[in-house]
């Protein structure tokens, strides 16, 4: 292997903290983890304010009832357009659709493993005066046709959501995130559960950084 190999491939994992972070990147991969819950978000920048999506999201348990449980894989793709409106503050929202597995055990019977068809829209808004961090907040509402009964054991979907949360920018290619999501049925809105934590890959610098 060639020393000229070996500095590309340290290069793009230490991408220079000094190279100025952009804020609003739109082709990335993240990775979070709330309590019971990983999610891996996809964005790619198809044309200057349109983005197409995809989420692979897995709840280990979704139930507010102590003798009941469920838990859930939705896999969605979706389409997201933004707009600066200033140097600072950039709108988006997004059309999603995908499908959501359920498996859930209620008053003691297991329930058939069911999959039904998952759309949900977000609206929200990033905020930024520093190439070094950006933050965000944005409202999304989930319909699935839920059984009933899975239905009124968990305020997860079929409910209005709100995420605020953090972004900082390690370097160009790097980002971590640290956020609060809540939604308007749940019973414990003030809850640690609710706490996001996320890491950012930036793909167009390191698309860049590789040319």
């Amino acid at each position: 292997m060639s020393i000229k190999s070996i500095l590309s491939a340290l290069g793009l994992v230490t991408l220079s903290p000094f190279v100025a972070a952009e804020s609003f990147y739109h082709s990335n991969v993240e990775l979070s983890y709330a309590e019971n819950t990983w999610t891996l978000n996809t964005e790619n920048e198809m044309s200057e304010n349109l983005h197409f999506k995809t989420l692979i999201d897995s709840k280990s348990d979704i139930s507010e009832v102590s003798d009941a449980s469920a838990k859930s894989t939705d896999m969605v793709v979706g389409l997201a357009k933004t707009l600066k409106v200033s140097d600072s503050t950039e709108l988006y929202g997004s059309i999603n659709l995908g499908v959501s597995a359920l498996v859930a055990r209620v008053d003691g019977h297991e329930k058939d493993k069911s999959v039904a068809i998952l759309t949900s829209s977000v609206l929200g808004v990033t905020y930024s005066t520093s190439p070094v961090y950006e933050i965000d907040f944005n409202v999304s509402y989930d319909i699935v046709n839920l059984d009933h009964e899975v239905d009124k054991i968990q305020s997860m979907y079929n409910a209005t959501a709100f995420k605020v949360g953090v972004k900082y920018h390690i370097n160009s290619a790097m980002t971590v995130g640290a956020g609060y999501h809540w939604t308007a049925t749940e019973a414990d809105k003030l809850n640690l559960n609710n706490v996001v934590l996320s890491f950012r890959l930036n793909l167009e610098p390191v698309a860049l950084f590789m040319l």
